[in-house]
């Protein structure tokens, strides 16, 4: 076995670090990430006939290699494998993850809860989390949709029906979490509703109050009560050694930074979301809980496809680069980019190709 036999100093070992972080970078800049994430399973093995084997099939032809004590190793590929008979197990499996991107939140068996994933943003969310091999729990008011999404992905996915504001459903969504992985350690805030109206009528009337209430109650009160549920059960997990239990990612909109005529309803409940990121953040921290918010731009959604495709192009243009509306698996992306990049936290991000909206 690799790792076994050769003692090193610290100085030496540190050296050997710094080679294996600069390969492995540059690797991942060149392009060649899928080598880069084989090298990593290659110092998870420490077994030299699999290394041979591996590097004879999988990159033997990219690569011109001779033997070095019965192991395959070429260039500067060659450096990492004598390195890695001299970085501890535990040493190698911290660096393969940092040069995948998964720092600390390797995706693939862990699992995670996304609300309103039926459709549009939380339906990008969780295809992504599938086929990233992640168990995932679609909370949802959409029956149909749910089941629907769980059954085409799935026994990895589950769909549970869940009104954000409600404790006992939100409750019920974790411990299907639980049941179903073992642990919660990602959530993915994507619930929400979108109320137009306007303070003052043009029939004279005032805003409804009772619909002011409801876009507060569900944007920030529902927000609110799926982190301090998610977070209670994030508690309880074994940290990892940057001492993270688990990531919380809300959602917000650009409407808490540029609300247009008709929008306070929907501006304020985002505002409050943005608002309690960073005091979420500090108290959850030494309970090992990351917490961000995406603020999305214009996004192609289903709650978008009851805009005329006039006004639809007249936002597009709005937005400086690129030119279009966004897509859902866009947010996606950085949702999974989120889990991944543990110095990412108490933040907000816009996700919105840089448009600033005008007042109507």
């Amino acid at each position: 076995m690799l790792g076994t036999s050769v003692r090193s100093e610290p100085a030496i070992q540190r050296k050997l670090n710094a080679w294996w972080l600069a390969l492995a970078r540059t690797l991942v800049v060149r392009g060649r990430r899928q080598l880069s994430m084989w090298i990593t399973d290659v110092m998870r093995s420490w077994n030299s006939e699999e290394v041979s084997r591996k590097i004879e099939a999988e990159i033997g032809r990219d690569l011109q290699f001779i033997r070095i004590n019965g192991t395959f190793v070429g260039g500067a590929v060659g450096v990492l494998l004598h390195a890695a008979t001299v970085v501890s197990r535990a040493e190698a499996h911290a660096l393969s993850a940092n040069t995948r991107g998964d720092v600390i939140m390797d995706i693939q068996g862990r699992t995670f809860l996304v609300t309103g994933g039926s459709s549009g943003l939380g339906r990008a969310t969780v295809e992504l989390l599938n086929a990233a091999a992640a168990n995932v729990v679609i909370a949802d008011v959409n029956i149909e949709g749910g089941q629907r999404l769980a059954a085409a992905l799935g026994e990895k996915v589950r769909f549970v029906e869940t009104d954000v504001t409600s404790e006992t459903d939100v409750e019920r969504a974790i411990a299907n979490a639980l049941d179903l992985g073992g642990s919660l350690q990602g959530v993915v805030q994507c619930a929400g509703i979108v109320i137009p109206q306007k303070v003052l009528g043009k029939d004279g009337s005032a805003h409804s109050l009772e619909l002011f209430t409801k876009g507060i109650q569900v944007n920030l009160v529902g927000t609110f009560n799926v982190v301090r549920l998610a977070a209670l059960a994030m508690a309880a997990n074994s940290p990892s050694s940057e001492g993270e239990r688990g990531v919380i990612i809300n959602t917000a909109s650009i409407a808490a930074f540029d609300g247009q005529i008709g929008q306070a309803c929907y501006a304020a409940s985002k505002a409050g979301v943005v608002g309690m990121t960073l005091p979420l953040a500090r108290e959850l921290a030494r309970s090992g809980i990351r917490v961000m918010t995406i603020a999305p731009g214009v996004f192609e959604t289903p709650m978008a496809a009851d805009v005329s495709e006039t006004v639809c192009e007249a936002l597009a243009k709005l937005v400086l680069l690129p030119p279009r509306l966004g897509r859902a698996p866009e947010f996606a992306s950085l949702a999974a980019h989120i889990f991944g990049n543990v110095m990412l936290n108490g933040e907000v991000i816009r996700l919105d190709g840089a448009v600033r909206m005008p007042p109507k």
